[in-house]
C-alpha cells in the first residue's frame, strides 16, 4: 500500500511467463499501472517509497571525478570510482545531525584554498524549495532553512549555523553578538562576489545580503556548550524593490542571472510575477518585465479600446494589457494585501454593455469566495463593490443577457448565486442563491429564455429557471427555490467510419494501438449526420460492422496485455461543460452542444432540445478527419491546461489564458477557414503559396496608446466605489451576515429587556433602602425586620427555587467538572506520579545564597523488582557467611565431630562427674590421696609421650596429602602472577560478567536516589526549620516596632529583612493546585481581559492573611515548650514529610538512610565473588 492509501501493488511469481507488478487505485479497485520485466521468475517482495527523493539540480565539482547532487531532503556527494567493470559513481549522503532536516535547492562551491586549484565556482537553482546549499573548502557546504539560517558543512557533517551579527560590532565579538538569522523566510539564492571575496544570498524576504568569505571560513561553533550557532556581520543588503517604490510586495527571489559585465543582474521574482534589472554600479533597480506568476484564469479582451486586455490569476492580482504594444505592454494592476497573498483570482467576465456602455468593467471571483467589480482607468483600476456570496471558492461567474440583467456565481459548495445588475452606481443587488446536491461544473446562460444550464457531476444537464425579482422574498434567508428541468442525455456508442475501417485492415501491427484507441475519438462525418434510431444500413453491412466490431473488441484486451501501455482505467460519467447555441429563428430547435468523461468521452455531442424538457437528437460532432478547424498550440501542456478564451466581437482577435502563466493573443484571418475547408473538400492545395497568402491576409492591429483611448482617471465625477474593500479574511458571508444580523437583533431586543428588568429592580431597591432608613429614624411604632417582610411565603419560595437552580447547575456541570479533574488528574499521574521530590528552592535571609532539592523521580518497578532479588540474594549470602565464622570460632570448645570434648579431658585428668557430667567439688582428698592421684598422673604422661614417640614418622616419610597439596599449588602458581606478567591470569572470582555488572548497576541506582533522598529530605527540613525562624523574627519584628512606637523612633535596617528578592520561586510548588476563590476569580479576570489590579490587591490580602495564621500557629506550637535546635529541625522535617504526604508527594523509604551508601558498595564487592 502506498504512503497516502491512494494504491496498492501486488506482484506474480510465474515459471512459464515474465511475472509482473500490478499496481491498482484502492478507491476504484480498478488497474492503473502494469510493470513488467522487473524479474524473471518471481517477486518475494514489492513496497512503496515511504518519500520523494526529488532530485532538483546536480553539479560537477571543482576537482576531478566529483560531483554533488541535491534535491527533497537530501544532498549527496558522488566520487567516480574505478572498480572492475568500469567506472562507478560512490556517494556518501549528506548528514544534518542537530540541523533541521530540509529540501536543498541548489549549491555553489566556496574557494578551495589550494594554489593549484584556487577556482571558483557557484551553481544554483530556483526551484521552489525551502533552502539552498553552498560546498565550501574541503568539500564543506552551506545550507539554510525556512527560518532563515546558513548552514556551513565540513564534509559530510555540518560545522556551523551562521547568523546575522549586530552592527557595529568587531570580527572578534561577531561570533557570540547575534542579531537574528540572515533572512526571514527561505533563502532560494546563493552567489559569490570574486572580486570583493563575498557570497551573496537572498530569498523570500526580498533582500540581496553580502557576507564576507573570510569570516566564514572562520567560523567555529562552540561544542562544549552545545551551540552551533556563529554570527557573522553583513557587509551590504539590497531591497527589491526598493521599499516604499512602485507599490510592490518585498520581491520573491527565485533566482538570479548577473551578466558578463558583472554589473547588470536579472532577478526572479516569483511573487510579483517580475524581472527585475538591477545595476550594481548605481544600486539601481528596475522593471524589465511583469507577468502573472502564477497561472491565468480569465481574459477579457475590449471591443471598445483596441487593444486592451485585461486578465486574472491565482497570484491575486487583475491586470491590464494593452497587446498593441510589441514590449512591456502591461499598464497596470490590482494587488490584494499582503496578509491576503495566497487568495487568488479564479473567474473573470465582462459586465453587460446595459451596465457599462464603455465595456471597460470586469467582475472577478476570488478562491476566498469574494467577488469584486472593477473599471479600468487611465491611471488603474477603480474597485466598485466587493461582496461575498460564498464561504468557498468563486468557480465560475457570467452575466446574464441584457434584457435579463442577473449576474449568476457559481461556489465550490455547488450553491449558485444570483444578483440583479444595473447601472454602475449600484452594479450587483443581491437576489438569492440555489443549492445544488449534485457537483456543479459549468453554467451557461440560455440568451432567449434566460434560464440558468448546469453541468452536472452525474452525466445530467439541469435548466433552472432565473429567479423573478419581484416575486423573491429574502427577507430572512437568501436560500430561496426555483423551477428547474433535468435530463439525462442517452448517447449512442461510438461507432467507426468506413474509411477508418479500411485504413485498420492497412495498418500494422504497430498502428493497431493508434488505430484502437482513435477509434474511441473518431466519430462519423458532419457531412452525414445519423441519428442512432434512424440508421440506414443494409442487413449485409450491419452483420459485417458487428463482426468487425466484436473482433476489435476481443483483440482489444490482449493487445493491451502484451504492450503494457494502453491502461484501462473505468471514469465516471459526468458532463464538462454544455453551452447553449443561438437558434437562428424562435421557431428552430435549439441547440445543445457538450462533452464530458465516461461516456461522453470521445468528442462534443450535439443534442436539440425544445424548450430543454425532451431530448429528441444527438449526434457527435467530429473531432478528427473531416472538420473543419484549426489547431494551435498556446501552452506547454504540462503546467495546466487552456483556463478561459475570448475573442473580440468581430471575430479577428483571440486571446487565450493558461495554466502556465502565459497570455496569448490571435490575430484570426477569415481566409484559414476558407483554406481548411477546400482542404476538407479534397482539393490539391499548394500549402506554400497558401502559408504566404494567408500571412498577407493576417489583419494588423493598429498601433494604440493609452492616450488614444481617452480612458478617464479614477476621480473622476459619476463613478464611485459603491462599498469598500473586504479585507477581513473572517468576514461573513452575504447569507452569514444576514442571518447574524438577525441574531444580533434578537440579542439586542433581549438585553434592552435585561436592562429595564434591571433598572426597574434597582428602583425597587432604591424604594426599600429609603423605607428601611425612615424606619430606622422612628423612636416609637418601629417596624422590625421581620415586620418589613410582606410575603415570608415569597421569600422562601424564591430561596428554595435559587437552590434548585444551583442544583441544576451543579447537574448540568457535573460532566464538566468531572472531565477537567480527570484531565488534571491524568497530567499530574503523567508529569507527577513518577517524582520523589520536585525542585524546591530555598533562599537565604538577605543574601544570594540558595541551596536546592534534587528532582528526584520514583524507581521504576521493574528496577525495585530487580532490587528486592538482588537483596534477597545478598542477605543469603551474608548469612552463609557468618555461620561460617561462628564455626571457626567455636572450634576449640569442640571436636571433629562437633560434640564436646570436655568431659572426655576430665575424665582423662580422672576428673570424677556426676550422672550429669558435673563434677563433684565437696569432696574432699587427703594428702596421701593426692600424693598418688599426682603419681598417677606423671604414669599416665609418660605412657603417652612414649605412645606418641612411637607413632612419630620417620624424616624421609612424606604425607600423600602434602604431596597433593603441593602438586596443585605447582599446577595452580600462574594465577598469582603479576598482572603485569604476559601469562597473567584473572582468577575466576575475580572475573566480571554482564549479570555482575548489571547487579553492580542497579545497586549503584539505588545508592544514588537513596543520597538524593537523604539531600532532599534535609533541604526540606531547612525550608521548614526557614518558616520557624521566620516565625520568630516576625514576632519579634513585631515586638520592635512596639517598642519603636512607643519611643517615637523608628528601625529602618529592619526594613524588607525577610522580604525574597524579586523573582524569586516559589518555595511551596507543591501547593500549586491549591486554588483559592480569590485565584479562580482572578484567571477568570485575565480570560475577560479586565483590570487586575483590585483582583491582586485582594489575593495580596489574602496571602498575607494566610500568612499570619500559619505564623500564628507556629507560634501557638512553640510557646508550649521550647525546643533545642536540633530537636525542632527534627520536628520540621517530620512535619515536612507529612505535608508531603498531603500534597501527594510520595512518602520516603522505611529503612534508616544513613550508611546505606557504604552498605550498597559493600554489598556490589560481595557479588563480585
Amino acid at each position: 500500500m502506498s504512503p497516502d492509501m491512494v494504491y496498492f501493488a501486488a506482484a506474480e511469481r510465474s515459471i512459464s511467463s515474465t511475472p509482473n507488478v500490478y499496481i491498482y487505485s484502492f478507491k476504484t479497485m480498478r488497474l492503473y499501472r502494469i510493470l513488467r520485466k522487473g524479474t524473471s521468475k518471481g517477486y518475494a517482495s514489492v513496497a512503496f517509497s515511504p518519500h520523494n527523493k526529488e532530485i532538483f539540480s546536480i553539479r560537477w565539482g571543482q576537482f576531478p571525478g566529483m560531483l554533488t547532487s541535491v534535491g527533497v531532503g537530501h544532498i549527496r556527494f558522488w566520487k567516480m570510482a574505478t572498480t572492475f567493470t568500469g567506472l562507478k559513481l560512490q556517494g556518501d549522503l549528506g548528514k544534518f545531525g542537530a540541523s533541521e532536516l530540509s529540501d536543498i535547492s541548489g549549491f555553489v562551491e566556496l574557494p578551495d584554498g589550494k594554489a593549484r586549484h584556487g577556482r571558483w565556482g557557484w551553481a544554483m537553482k530556483g526551484a521552489a524549495s525551502s533552502c539552498v546549499e553552498v560546498i565550501g573548502s574541503g568539500g564543506s557546504m552551506r545550507k539554510h532553512h525556512a527560518y532563515g539560517k546558513l548552514l556551513l558543512w565540513e564534509g559530510v557533517f555540518v560545522k556551523v549555523e551562521l547568523m546575522r551579527a549586530k552592527e557595529g560590532v568587531t570580527q572578534a565579538e561577531a561570533g557570540t553578538s547575534i542579531a537574528g538569522s540572515p533572512h526571514n523566510g527561505n533563502i532560494e539564492v546563493i552567489l559569490i562576489d570574486k572580486e570583493n571575496g563575498m557570497v551573496i544570498s537572498g530569498g523570500d524576504d526580498g533582500h540581496l545580503r553580502w557576507w564576507p568569505i573570510e569570516e566564514i571560513d572562520t567560523a567555529e561553533a562552540d561544542y562544549d556548550n552545545g551551540i552551533l550557532e556563529f554570527g557573522i556581520r553583513m557587509r551590504k543588503e539590497v531591497r527589491v524593490p526598493p521599499a516604499g517604490e512602485m507599490n510592490q510586495h518585498p520581491a520573491h527571489i527565485q533566482h538570479v542571472v548577473i551578466g558578463e559585465d558583472e554589473v547588470t543582474w536579472l532577478i526572479q521574482d516569483s511573487r510579483n510575477g517580475m524581472i527585475w534589472i538591477y545595476d550594481m554600479a548605481a544600486n539601481t533597480c528596475t522593471s524589465a518585465l511583469s507577468c502573472h506568476s502564477q497561472q491565468v484564469t480569465g481574459s477579457v479582451v475590449s471591443s471598445s479600446y483596441a487593444g486592451l486586455v485585461m486578465s486574472c490569476g491565482m497570484d491575486g492580482t487583475v491586470r491590464a494589457f494593452n497587446v498593441s504594444q510589441p514590449w512591456d505592454n502591461e499598464l497596470y494592476r490590482d494587488i490584494r494585501p499582503l496578509h491576503s497573498a495566497k487568495v487568488g483570482a479564479t473567474c473573470l467576465d465582462a459586465t453587460p454593455e446595459l451596465v457599462d456602455p464603455s465595456k471597460r468593467t470586469v467582475c472577478v471571483g476570488y478562491t476566498d469566495g469574494t467577488i469584486r467589480a472593477f473599471t479600468a482607468c487611465s491611471d488603474g483600476f477603480l474597485q466598485l463593490q466587493a461582496l461575498k456570496p460564498h464561504n468557498c471558492m468563486v468557480k465560475q461567474l457570467k452575466y446574464s443577457p441584457d434584457e435579463f440583467n442577473l449576474l449568476a456565481t457559481l461556489g465550490e459548495d455547488n450553491t449558485i448565486f444570483f444578483f440583479h445588475v444595473q447601472l454602475l452606481s449600484e452594479h450587483a443587488i443581491p437576489i438569492g442563491f440555489v443549492r445544488i446536491p449534485v457537483q456543479v461544473n459549468y453554467f451557461a446562460w440560455d440568451d432567449t429564455t434566460g434560464k440558468v444550464l448546469l453541468s452536472l457531476g452525474d452525466g445530467s444537464l439541469l435548466a433552472l429557471s432565473s429567479p423573478d425579482i419581484e416575486s423573491v422574498n429574502n427577507g430572512e434567508t437568501y436560500e430561496i427555490e426555483v423551477n428547474y428541468t433535468a435530463v439525462m442525455p442517452d448517447v449512442p456508442e461510438i461507432e467507426e467510419s468506413d474509411e477508418e475501417e479500411e485504413e485498420d485492415e492497412e495498418d500494422g501491427a504497430e498502428g493497431e494501438d493508434a488505430e484502437a484507441k482513435e477509434g474511441e475519438d473518431s466519430p462519423r462525418s458532419p457531412t452525414s449526420p445519423m441519428s442512432p434510431v434512424s440508421a440506414a444500413e443494409t442487413e449485409g453491412d450491419e452483420e459485417e460492422g458487428k463482426k468487425k466490431k466484436k473482433k476489435k473488441k476481443e483483440e482489444k484486451p490482449k493487445d493491451e496485455d502484451e504492450d503494457g501501455e494502453h491502461h484501462v482505467e473505468v471514469i465516471v460519467t459526468s458532463v464538462s461543460r454544455a453551452i447553449l447555441i443561438p437558434s437562428d429563428s424562435e421557431d428552430s430547435e435549439r441547440k445543445v452542444v457538450f462533452t464530458g468523461t465516461g461516456r461522453y468521452s470521445g468528442g462534443l455531442w450535439e443534442g436539440s432540445l425544445l424548450g430543454v424538457e425532451e431530448l429528441l437528437r444527438i449526434w457527435l460532432i467530429p473531432r478528427l478527419h473531416g472538420g473543419i478547424f484549426a489547431s494551435v498550440h498556446v501552452s506547454d501542456g504540462l503546467s495546466g491546461a487552456v483556463n478561459s478564451v475570448s475573442m473580440l466581437e468581430d471575430e479577428s482577435m483571440l486571446c487565450a489564458a493558461a495554466g502556465d502563466g502565459s497570455l496569448v493573443t490571435f490575430l484570426v484571418s477569415d481566409g484559414l477557414l476558407e483554406l481548411a475547408e477546400l482542404k476538407s473538400s479534397g482539393k490539391e492545395i499548394n500549402m506554400a503559396d497558401a502559408a504566404l497568402e494567408l500571412e498577407g491576409a493576417i489583419p494588423e492591429m493598429p498601433d494604440m496608446s493609452m492616450e488614444g483611448w481617452s480612458l478617464p482617471p479614477k476621480e473622476a465625477p459619476g463613478v464611485l466605489a459603491i462599498n469598500p474593500d473586504i479585507v477581513d479574511a473572517d468576514q461573513y458571508s452575504i447569507q452569514d451576515a444576514k442571518l447574524k444580523a438577525e441574531e444580533d437583533s434578537a440579542k439586542a431586543a433581549a438585553e434592552l429587556k435585561k436592562l429595564r428588568v434591571r433598572e426597574r429592580i434597582n428602583e425597587i431597591r432604591n424604594e426599600l433602602v429609603e423605607l428601611q432608613a425612615k424606619n430606622g429614624q422612628l423612636y416609637e411604632a418601629q417596624l422590625s425586620e421581620a415586620d418589613m417582610v410582606v410575603d415570608q411565603e415569597y421569600i422562601n419560595h424564591l430561596k428554595e427555587d435559587m437552590e434548585n437552580q444551583i442544583e441544576q447547575v451543579r447537574f448540568e456541570l457535573a460532566w464538566s467538572v468531572e472531565f477537567h479533574e480527570r484531565g488534571l488528574q491524568k497530567l499530574k499521574d503523567y508529569y507527577l506520579k513518577h517524582v520523589d521530590f520536585e525542585r524546591i528552592e530555598v533562599l537565604g535571609f538577605q543574601s544570594e545564597h540558595r541551596v536546592s532539592t534534587f528532582r528526584c523521580a520514583k524507581m521504576s518497578g521493574e528496577l525495585q523488582a530487580n532490587l528486592a532479588r538482588l537483596h534477597e540474594l545478598i542477605f543469603a549470602a551474608g548469612d552463609g557467611d557468618g555461620d561460617e565464622d561462628e564455626d571457626e570460632e567455636n572450634q576449640d570448645g569442640f571436636g571433629f565431630d562437633g560434640k564436646s570434648t570436655l568431659r572426655g579431658n576430665k575424665m582423662e585428668l580422672g576428673l570424677d562427674t556426676d550422672g550429669f557430667g558435673s563434677p563433684n567439688a565437696e569432696k574432699t582428698l587427703s594428702g596421701a590421696e593426692q600424693r598418688e592421684l599426682r603419681r598417677q598422673q606423671r604414669m599416665a604422661r609418660k605412657a603417652q609421650m612414649q605412645e606418641l614417640e612411637r607413632a612419630k614418622p620417620s624424616e624421609s616419610y612424606e604425607a600423600p596429602e602434602d604431596l597433593e597439596a603441593i602438586a596443585n599449588a605447582e599446577a595452580t602458581l600462574g594465577n598469582y602472577m603479576l598482572k603485569t606478567s604476559e601469562d597473567y591470569q584473572v582468577p575466576e572470582n575475580q572475573r566480571m560478567n554482564a549479570e555482575k555488572k548489571r547487579r553492580q548497576m542497579f545497586l549503584l541506582e539505588e545508592s544514588i536516589h537513596a543520597i538524593k533522598t537523604e539531600f532532599n529530605q534535609r533541604v526540606l527540613a531547612l525550608r521548614d526549620f526557614r518558616q520557624q525562624v521566620r516565625a520568630e523574627v516576625q514576632r519579634d519584628l513585631q515586638a520592635l516596632a512596639e517598642i519603636d512606637e512607643q519611643l517615637g523612633t523608628t528601625t529602618a535596617w529592619v526594613v524588607g529583612i525577610l522580604e525574597n528578592p524579586p523573582g524569586a520561586p516559589c518555595e511551596f510548588p507543591e501547593t500549586c493546585f491549591e486554588l483559592q476563590t480569590a485565584d479562580i476569580k482572578a484567571f477568570a479576570s485575565k480570560l475577560r481581559g479586565d483590570a487586575e489590579e483590585p483582583v491582586l490587591e485582594e489575593l495580596e490580602q489574602e496571602e498575607d492573611e494566610e500568612e499570619e495564621g500559619y505564623e500564628d500557629g507556629e507560634v501557638k506550637h512553640e510557646a508550649g515548650e521550647e525546643e533545642p535546635a536540633e530537636e525542632a529541625a527534627e520536628g520540621a522535617g517530620k512535619r515536612s514529610s507529612v505535608a508531603k504526604k498531603a500534597k501527594g508527594v510520595a512518602s520516603q523509604p522505611s529503612m534508616p538512610l544513613s550508611g546505606r551508601a557504604a552498605l550498597a558498595a559493600r554489598r556490589v564487592g560481595r557479588l563480585t565473588l
